[in-house]
Order: structure tokens, then C-alpha cells, then sequence
């Protein structure tokens, strides 16, 4: 199981906001159809430093993910993102990587460990 979830701080319509979830689950749901995708879009107001315009993906995935896969996700997510949003700048299309093994995902309140 793959979940993606994405922190933004971007200026949008509720319409654009909507096309960009959809596009962006397309994305993660073509690389790996058993999958979960969520967004979050923050405010200006609620982020500092070089925050705002800025989308973070947080990926949890197997620890014997390839790197080829994640470097097709990297690069779609950001392709989707610029398409959809347009070119923010440098930096600010991010993905941060989390490896879980049985021991440390559940489901339905269970490890999977003990399945």
C-alpha cells in the first residue's frame, strides 16, 4: 500500500484546487493502483520563510520501493503540478520519502505483522 499525502500552501480556486487533487491522484494511482491519495491546501497566512507557493508530498511506501519508480513518481508529481498551477520557482515542488515494513503499518487497527 502507497500513501501520498500533499501539504500546499497555494493561492487557488476551489475549481482549480479540485483539478489539481484529481490530476495529481491520477498521477499516484498510474504508478500504483493500490493506492491513497490526499491533499491539504493551506493558507499564506498559516506558513513563513519560502512556505508559501509550495507543495510537499509526503510518500509512504515499501522500503524495497525502486528507484526507478520513485524517480518517475518525482517527476510526474512535479510535471502534474507545474501543468496544473503553473512554475512557482525553485524548490518549491517537494517530496519526502517514508519506508514502512510490516512491523510498522496497520490496518483496520491491526500490524500488519500479525496478519
Amino acid at each position: 500500500m502507497v500513501t501520498v499525502i500533499g501539504i500546499a500552501s497555494l493561492d487557488l480556486s476551489i475549481t482549480h484546487k479540485k483539478r489539481l487533487t484529481t490530476e495529481l491522484g491520477k498521477v499516484v494511482t498510474s504508478i500504483f493502483p493500490e493506492s491513497m491519495f490526499m491533499l491539504r491546501n493551506i493558507s499564506h497566512d498559516s506558513c513563513s520563510g519560502i512556505a508559501p507557493d509550495e507543495i510537499t508530498f509526503f510518500v509512504s511506501v515499501d522500503k524495497d520501493l525502486d528507484i526507478d519508480t520513485k524517480r518517475v513518481l518525482v517527476k510526474q508529481l512535479n510535471d502534474k503540478m507545474v501543468e496544473v498551477v503553473g512554475y512557482k520557482g525553485d524548490k518549491k515542488v517537494i517530496c519526502i520519502f517514508r519506508y514502512h515494513d510490516n512491523d510498522g503499518y496497520s490496518e483496520n487497527g491491526e500490524l500488519l505483522s500479525f496478519m
